[in-house]
C-alpha cells in the first residue's frame, strides 16, 4: 500500500500544480478582459471621443462644410454665366429680328417708320388692382359689419372674451 500513496501524493501534487496554473491563467484573462471591457466602453462612449477629438473633428468639418460651398458657389456661376450667355445670343437674335422688321417696313412705306401701339384698355389694371383690394376687404368687412349691426346685437366690452 505504500507504492499507491505515493502515486497518489504525485498525482496530487500535480493536480494541485495544475490547479494553480489555471487559476494563474485566469486571474490574467480576467485582467485582460477587463481591459478589453474597458476599452471598448470607452470607444463607444461617443461624448468622449467628441471631447478627445474636438480640434480634428473641426477641422474635418470644416473641410466638408468649404469644399461643399465652394463647389456649390463653382455651380451658381456656371450656371449663371451659360444662362447669361444665352440669353445675351437669344436677346440679340431678338434685337436682330426686330430691325430687320423695320428696316423691311421702312422700305415698303418710308412715311411709316414704326407700328402704332394700341391703346391701352381701362380694364388692363383690374387684376392688379384686384389683388390689391381683396385682402384689405377681407380685413375690414367684420369691422363694418360691426359697426353696421343694431346697437343690440353689439358686443358689449364687457361681454368680450378674455
Amino acid at each position: 500500500m505504500g507504492e499507491g500513496t505515493s502515486q497518489i501524493a504525485r498525482a496530487s501534487a500535480r493536480v494541485v500544480a495544475l490547479g494553480a496554473e489555471a487559476t494563474a491563467a485566469r486571474e490574467r484573462l480576467d485582467v485582460l478582459v477587463a481591459e478589453l471591457r474597458r476599452r471598448r466602453d470607452e470607444l463607444m462612449d461617443w461624448r468622449t471621443q467628441l471631447r478627445r477629438h474636438r480640434r480634428g473633428l473641426t477641422i474635418v468639418l470644416g473641410a466638408v462644410v468649404a469644399m461643399t460651398a465652394a463647389g456649390l458657389a463653382v455651380q451658381i456661376a456656371r450656371s449663371r454665366r451659360q444662362a447669361g450667355l444665352a440669353a445675351r445670343v437669344a436677346e440679340l437674335t431678338d434685337k436682330a429680328e426686330r430691325l430687320g422688321r423695320a428696316l423691311g417696313r421702312v422700305a415698303e412705306d418710308p412715311d411709316r417708320l414704326a407700328p402704332v401701339e394700341p391703346p391701352k384698355k381701362w380694364w388692363a389694371a383690374t387684376p392688379a388692382a384686384l389683388s390689391v383690394a381683396l385682402p384689405v376687404v377681407r380685413m375690414l368687412l367684420p369691422h363694418v359689419a360691426a359697426a353696421l349691426a343694431p346697437p343690440s346685437r353689439r358686443r358689449q366690452p364687457q361681454d368680450a372674451p378674455r
